[in-house]
């Protein structure tokens, strides 16, 4: 039986998600980020679910001016990037065989 498309968000996209998010937010807290999403709610939610949450979730940790969050992202991209993360078309980064989907929640 196929993997089911939520399961893209594995610990392998935490790990690379949290790291660049590491080298561009010098507050950011790792840890606490990834317990975020070892709950049994998460396990419960489906894909677009666990999309909205994890936006939701970075969402509280960019800083408050867009300015300052659309150069936050940005830097987060370059960061995804040097990791390996390739951008096939607007909005959908490579990695792995999974495409992971970056937006501005």
């Amino acid at each position: 039986m196929a993997e089911l498309l939520k399961h893209i968000y594995n610990t392998s996209f935490f790990d690379t998600y949290a790291d660049a998010l590491a080298d561009v937010i010098p507050t950011f807290d790792k840890s606490i980020f990834l317990l975020s999403f070892h709950t049994a709610h998460w396990a419960s939610l489906e894909l677009k679910q666990r999309m909205a949450f994890l936006a939701h979730t970075t969402a509280k940790i960019l800083p408050v001016g867009y300015q300052d969050k659309v150069k936050t992202i940005l830097r987060l991209i370059e960061a995804l990037q040097k990791r390996g993360v390739k951008r096939s078309e607007p909005g959908i980064y490579l990695s792995g065989r999974y495409h992971h989907r970056i937006w501005i929640g």
